[in-house]
């Protein structure tokens, strides 16, 4: 299903069912204790449907969880899309999965179905609904029959309704790292009757690697890999063009900046290698980029990697550019540089945790555009957020690789 068909059920849909339970929440209030705190939860369920990038911003909460709930059972429930992220670190391998497919509106009816069957057999202490203003995860969380019942909720910020039935409410600060936000909402578990809830101390922004969160391939896996596509010992800086669907396209740099980049760094700095990524369908966009650079030191990957296998070429690269998408959090997981451009979103909430992480975003008076309240929609058809940025601005950060 596409993104937008899903927004619109989401919207005319969840409104009134979210208004049902919440009348339903507020005739068993009275019965409800005020002290909220969880203590000895014996399963937690996270809930992110979206995104295989936020799906890894969650890893440090995922991991707090962990340290704090030892003996708990840790489920997430998620879209058959982000399945390959949790196969790449122990800490996700260790979660039981729960999967909705999205491949037709059928599929995903019974899906939904069978996991709302699953949910309340598995009769969960704990729902901690990750998405950020989703009404359909809203209403999960209240058919769960969970007891404790966490996410962000939007006060007395008009719009955005999504119920009023969660148990802990997390204010969601839109001036705050996602990663910071999502372990607000861990730390929330802990907490009695206090709003809003988040009142701990999370200033410093967590990096994977300090945090023991990385992906480990084996030598032999790469080894096998740069066999494959014949590389040797000369370093590899890898180029990102694509976005993932289901937003908008104006955080695409253009392709003749990533062009004239790609032959700057090739021109400047003896003996390295371009490589081009993207999925199976970013292959047409790979193969013009490819011909733009018109050089034969080009490598185009696109398409014909698994996600293993790019986190695995991520880890034998020197630097990553890309736009503003997954990529850029799933390189966060080994030790490559990541430089990210930012324009109609911002790094400030979805900068990359990436050990060594360069965000470029020019501020302009009208950027970041998108946001969680406008639902990831802009009326913008011209991103010069993106295209005013040179790639001589990116070169010079990509050189002090060097």
């Amino acid at each position: 299903m596409r993104t937008g068909f899903m927004r619109k059920i989401d919207y005319h849909i969840g409104i009134p069912v979210c208004s049902f339970f919440s009348l339903l929440h507020s005739l068993s209030r009275r019965f409800l204790r005020k002290d909220r705190s969880v203590h000895n939860p014996r399963k937690i369920l996270f809930i992110k449907l979206f995104g295989m990038g936020t799906v890894v911003l969650s890893t440090p909460a995922l991991q707090r969880c962990r340290e704090q709930y030892p003996d708990a059972e840790l489920f997430f429930l998620s879209f058959t899309e982000t399945k390959g992220v949790f196969d790449l670190l122990p800490l996700t391998r260790s979660l039981k999965l729960i999967l909705i497919r999205t491949s037709s509106l059928a599929a995903f009816a019974a899906d939904t179905f069978r996991v709302l069957l699953r949910l309340r057999k598995e009769r969960f202490d704990v729902v901690v609904d990750l998405e950020f203003f989703s009404r359909f995860t809203s209403v999960i969380s209240f058919l769960s029959r969970a007891r404790n019942r966490i996410g962000f909720y939007n006060h007395y910020i008009e719009g955005l309704y999504r119920g009023d039935f969660l148990t802990h409410k997390v204010f969601y600060n839109h001036y705050q790292h996602t990663a910071l936000s999502y372990l607000d909402m861990v730390d929330t578990m802990r907490l009695g009757g206090v709003l809003p809830y988040n009142k701990t101390q999370n200033h410093e922004l967590p990096r994977l690697a300090e945090l023991g969160i990385a992906f480990e391939p084996s030598a032999e896996e790469g080894r096998a890999l740069a066999a494959r596509f014949g590389l040797g010992d000369e370093p590899l800086v890898l180029l990102n063009p694509n976005i993932s669907e289901g937003f908008i396209d104006l955080r695409r740099w253009p392709l003749d900046h990533f062009a004239e980049l790609a032959r700057t760094v090739l021109r400047e700095i003896p003996g390295v290698r371009i490589g081009i990524i993207g999925a199976s369908g970013d292959l047409a966009v790979a193969e013009d980029l490819e011909a733009r650079i018109g050089d034969s030191r080009v490598i185009n990957f696109a398409g014909a990697t698994s996600l293993r296998e790019l986190c695995v070429l991520f880890g034998l690269s020197r630097c990553l550019v890309t736009n503003d998408s997954g990529p850029a959090h799933l390189a966060a997981l080994t030790s490559t540089h990541v430089i990210t451009l930012f324009g109609p979103d911002t790094p400030m909430l979805f900068g990359s945790l990436a050990k060594r992480a360069s965000n470029i975003f020019l501020g302009l008076g009208c950027s970041p555009c998108g946001s969680i309240y406008n639902g990831k929609r802009t009326v913008c058809r011209d991103n010069q957020c993106m295209k005013q940025i040179t790639p001589e601005m990116v070169f010079g950060e990509l050189r002090r690789e060097w």
